[in-house]
C-alpha cells in the first residue's frame, strides 16, 4: 500500500513540474512575442520617420536620436564616410542637454574633425556591422586621443561603446557609436542590425541624391558656357513632348525658361515660324521612326526680336516605354543666315546687273514713249482750227490720262530706287485695318460700278482687335495696287476685298473674275518690269513695277505676298503680315 501511495505522489510531482515548466515556457514565449512586437513597432516608426523627413531636416540627427532611444544608450554618435576622400567625420552627437554641454566643453571641436580611414580600417568596418569595445579611443580608431576618450567616458559615466557600421553591398556609408552605462544591457542584436540596415539604405540614398545634385551643378556650369541651349527632348508615344533637361540658353533660343518646358514643349512650338512648323514636325517624326541623327535649320518668331534662325542637331535614343529621347544642342544662326542671304542677293544682283539694265532701258523707254507720244500728238491736234468743243475736251482728257500715266511710272521708278538703295524706311504706327479697307472700298466702288460690276468688303475683327502695329502707308499701297489691278483687268462679276486672322498673322486678299494667270508665272509677276504676257499679246499697260514694289513692302513689314490663279478662273492676291 505504501508503495502504491509513493508512486501516486511521484507521478503528481512530475505532473506539477511539467505544468510549471509549460507555464514558464508560455510566459517566455509571450515575453518574446511582446519584445518582437515592440521591435517591429520601433522599426515601423523609424520607417515612417524616414518617409516624413524633409530636405531641411538632418538624416544623421534622426538616426542618432532614434538609436539612442531604442538602445537605451547615454550617447549616440553618428559619423559619415566620404568615399572620395576616404575620410570620416562626426555629423551628430545625441545625448542629454546637460551632458552635451559638458562634453563639448571637454572635447571642443575635435570631435568634428575629419580623419583618414586606412584600407585595413575600412575592411575591418565593412566586416563588423555590430561590435563591442571597451574604450572610446579603440572604437574611434584613435580619432579621439586616448586621454580625451578616457576623460569623456568618466564624465559621461559610460562603461562601454558599441560600434555600428552602416554597410550596404560591401560599401561603407558611415558608423555609429553607442555609449552604454553599466546599468543598461546591450540592446537586442537583431533589432539593432535591422535598424542599421534601414539607416544604411537611407544614407546611401542621401549620398546618391547629393551626387546627382552635384553632377547637375557641374553640368549646368559647363552648359552655361556653351552658345545656345544644350537639351534633352522627349517625344512620348501619345504624341506629346517635353524638354526634361535644358540649359539656361533655352531663354535666348526660344524666349522661354527651362522650367516652362520641362513637362510640356508647347511653348517652344508656339515660337516656330508658321512656314517651318510642319517641316519640323515631319523631320522629328522621321528621326523618331528611323532613330537617325536629327538636323534642321528653321525660323522662330520671338517677342521683341522678330524672325530668327536656329540650327538643331541631336541624336535620338529609344526608351523602354516607346518614347524617343534626343540629346542635342540648338544654336542661333541668324547672323549666318543673314550673311548668306546677303551673299546670294549680291551674287544674283551681279549676275542680273546687265540684264536688268537692258530690261529697264527697254521697258522704261517704251512706257515713257507711249504716253509722251499721246501727249505730243494730241497737243498738236489741239492746234487744228476746226475742232469742236467735244473733240477738244476728249483730246485734253487723253493728254491728262497720259500725263498721269507718266507720273505713275516716274513715282514707281523713284520708289524702286529707294528700295534698292535702302532709303525706304518702315514707319510703324497703330493702324485700324477696318478703316483702311473701308476707305479703299469706298474709293474704288464708283469705278467698279461704272463698269457694271460689284465690289464687296469682308472684315473679321472688331473694335480694338482690328488695330495692328504696322506701316499704314505701305499696307495701303499694297492693297490699293491689288484692287487697282483687279479693276483694270476684270470686266464682269465681283471683286472681293477682305482679310482673315491666321496663326498670328493677318492675311489680306483681293479676288477677281479676271483672265487669270498661269501657275508658272506666279513668281515672275512680282519681279521688276514683268507683266503677264502669257497670251502672246502685251495688252497690259504699265512698267511692271507695282507688284514688285508691293512685294518689297510686304517683306519690309515682316510678311509675304503671293497669288493663286489659273487662266480663265480669275485671280486671288494675298499679303500676310504679323498681327
Amino acid at each position: 500500500m505504501d508503495n502504491e501511495l509513493q508512486k501516486v505522489r511521484s507521478e503528481n510531482d512530475r505532473l506539477n513540474a511539467l505544468y510549471l515548466k509549460e507555464i514558464a515556457d508560455r510566459k517566455l514565449a509571450e515575453e518574446l512575442l511582446v519584445q518582437q512586437n515592440d521591435h517591429l513597432s520601433k522599426l515601423n516608426q523609424f520607417s515612417v520617420d524616414l518617409a516624413m523627413l524633409s530636405s531641411e531636416d538632418s538624416l544623421e540627427g534622426l538616426i542618432a536620436k532614434r538609436l539612442k532611444e531604442i538602445s537605451g544608450a547615454k550617447v549616440a554618435m553618428i559619423s559619415s564616410y566620404d568615399i572620395l576622400t576616404r575620410t570620416m567625420a562626426t555629423e551628430k552627437v545625441e545625448m542629454d542637454t546637460g551632458l552635451l554641454r559638458s562634453f563639448l566643453a571637454l572635447a571642443g571641436d575635435d570631435h568634428k574633425q575629419r580623419f583618414e580611414v586606412s584600407e585595413e580600417m575600412y575592411q575591418h568596418l565593412i566586416r563588423e556591422v555590430y561590435g563591442v569595445r571597451k574604450t572610446l579611443y579603440e572604437m574611434s580608431f584613435g580619432s579621439f586621443p586616448r586621454a580625451l576618450g578616457a576623460a569623456v567616458q568618466t564624465l559621461l559615466r559610460i562603461d562601454r561603446f558599441i560600434g555600428l557600421a552602416f554597410v550596404i553591398e560591401g560599401k561603407l556609408y558611415g558608423v555609429a557609436l553607442l555609449g552604454m552605462s553599466k546599468e543598461v544591457p546591450d540592446p537586442p542584436r537583431k533589432l539593432i542590425e535591422s535598424f542599421v540596415f534601414l539607416a544604411a539604405v537611407s544614407l546611401r540614398r542621401k549620398k546618391a541624391e547629393q551626387a546627382l545634385h552635384d553632377s547637375y551643378e557641374v553640368l549646368n556650369k559647363i552648359t552655361d558656357q556653351v552658345p545656345g541651349v544644350v537639351y534633352q527632348y522627349r517625344l512620348y508615344p501619345d504624341g506629346h513632348s517635353a524638354f526634361p533637361i535644358a540649359s539656361a540658353g533655352m531663354y535666348d533660343i526660344y524666349g522661354v525658361t527651362p522650367e516652362e518646358v520641362r513637362d510640356d514643349a508647347t511653348p517652344v512650338f508656339s515660337r516656330l515660324h508658321p512656314d517651318d512648323y510642319q517641316m519640323i514636325v515631319d523631320t522629328i517624326t522621321e528621326s523618331a521612326r528611323t532613330q537617325t541623327f536629327y538636323h534642321s535649320e528653321f525660323r522662330v518668331i520671338l517677342p521683341g526680336k522678330g524672325v530668327c534662325w536656329r540650327s538643331c542637331k541631336a541624336r535620338p535614343s529609344r526608351l523602354d516605354d516607346g518614347s524617343t529621347m534626343w540629346y542635342g544642342i540648338i544654336t542661333d544662326i541668324t547672323e549666318r543666315k543673314l550673311e548668306e542671304a546677303e551673299l546670294k542677293k549680291a551674287m544674283r544682283k551681279a549676275e542680273e546687273s546687265d540684264k536688268l539694265k537692258s530690261a529697264f532701258l527697254a521697258n522704261i523707254s517704251h512706257e515713257i514713249r507711249t504716253p509722251m507720244n499721246g501727249i505730243l500728238g494730241f497737243a498738236e491736234l489741239l492746234k487744228e482750227p476746226d475742232l469742236t468743243g467735244h473733240q477738244q475736251q476728249e483730246y485734253i482728257r487723253i493728254i491728262e490720262s497720259s500725263g498721269e500715266r507718266m507720273l505713275s511710272i516716274i513715282n514707281n521708278i523713284v520708289d524702286i530706287s529707294k528700295i534698292e538703295s535702302g532709303q525706304m524706311k518702315v514707319i510703324l504706327t497703330e493702324t485700324n485695318i477696318n478703316d483702311l479697307l473701308g476707305f479703299i472700298f469706298k474709293f474704288f466702288k464708283p469705278e467698279v460700278e461704272k463698269k457694271g460690276m460689284q465690289i464687296r468688303l469682308t472684315t473679321g475683327l472688331s473694335g480694338h482687335h482690328g488695330v495692328i502695329n504696322t506701316d499704314h502707308e505701305k499696307l495701303d499701297a499694297i492693297l490699293t495696287n491689288f484692287v487697282k489691278n483687279a479693276v483694270k483687268y476684270t470686266h464682269e462679276g465681283t471683286i472681293h476685298l477682305g482679310y482673315e486672322k491666321k496663326n498670328g498673322f493677318i492675311e489680306f486678299y483681293v479676288k477677281d473674275n479676271g483672265p487669270g494667270i498661269p501657275v508658272d508665272r506666279h513668281l515672275a509677276i512680282f519681279e521688276r518690269f514683268v507683266q503677264d504676257d502669257s497670251s502672246g499679246i502685251r495688252y497690259r499697260q504699265g512698267a511692271g513695277l507695282g507688284l514688285s514694289i508691293s512685294k518689297a513692302y510686304a517683306e519690309m513689314l515682316g510678311g509675304k505676298i503671293w497669288v493663286e490663279s489659273e487662266p480663265g478662273k480669275g485671280s486671288a492676291f494675298y499679303v500676310s503680315i504679323p498681327h
